[in-house]
């Protein structure tokens, strides 16, 4: 996320557990932030919900294509989109580095050894294609 944004949200810029930090709308803050770049409004509520955040439910992996090859390193699930799938599987191993049990190499797509707002930025230039 832009220093420029977490500034405007009153996050820390220096502090990079604040993407993975949930807010009162029960979404993280890089949540929140990939909702901007689709164009959604941002609203930071002042006041936990009053109704209970409804728990996720896992989307299972869509089936690997049976033809053609996908060249997308941020299509995680094999269907050759990256999509919401993707951001889910991408964001459950943000902020890990390697040797961490979280971490995973294939989400490390600057393959620094550690995945961070660098693999964010990559993932992005591939979410929705």
């Amino acid at each position: 996320m832009p220093d420029s944004w977490e500034t405007s949200k009153g996050l820390n810029p220096n502090n990079a557990a604040d993407g993975a930090s949930v807010t009162k709308t029960g979404y993280s803050n890089l949540e929140m932030y990939l909702h901007s770049l689709a164009g959604g409004t941002v609203v930071y509520p002042t006041s936990a919900p009053t109704t209970a955040v409804p728990t996720a439910t896992p989307i299972a992996p869509s089936p690997t294509p049976t033809s053609g090859g996908c060249t997308k390193k941020a299509d995680y699930d094999g269907n050759c989109k990256v999509n919401i799938v993707d951001y889910g599987l991408f964001i459950s191993h943000f902020d890990s580095i390697a040797g961490q049990d979280k971490y995973q190499s294939k989400m490390d797509l600057s393959q620094d050894g550690k995945i961070d707002i660098k693999d964010f930025y990559e993932f992005i230039k591939e979410f929705n294609t």
